[in-house]
C-alpha cells in the first residue's frame, strides 16, 4: 500500500482461492475508509477470493480507480 487513498496486492504472486486465504488484505481494505485507488493484479484469486474482495469493495464510496481484477487462471 503507498497511502491511505491507494490499496495494493499487485504482483505480490498470492494464491487465494477462499475469503480466508486474503483475511489478512481484506481487513486491511476494510479499514481504508477512503480508499481512492486498488490494485490486485499479478495474483491468482479464485472465486470465492473475488466475491470476497466484490463485498468489500461495494462498500467503497470513494473508490476511482480499480483496474481488471481478472486474468486468466491457469
Amino acid at each position: 500500500m503507498s497511502s491511505s487513498k491507494s490499496f495494493s496486492i499487485l504482483g505480490k504472486n498470492i494464491k487465494a482461492n477462499s475469503a480466508a486465504d486474503l483475511e489478512p488484505y481484506l481487513s486491511e481494505l476494510k479499514n481504508l475508509d477512503d480508499v481512492e485507488e486498488v490494485h490486485f493484479g499479478a495474483n491468482s484469486l479464485g472465486v470465492e477470493a473475488c466475491q470476497a474482495i466484490a463485498e468489500v469493495l461495494k462498500t467503497k464510496k470513494s473508490l476511482k480507480v480499480c483496474p481488471s481484477l481478472f486474468l486468466c487462471r491457469v
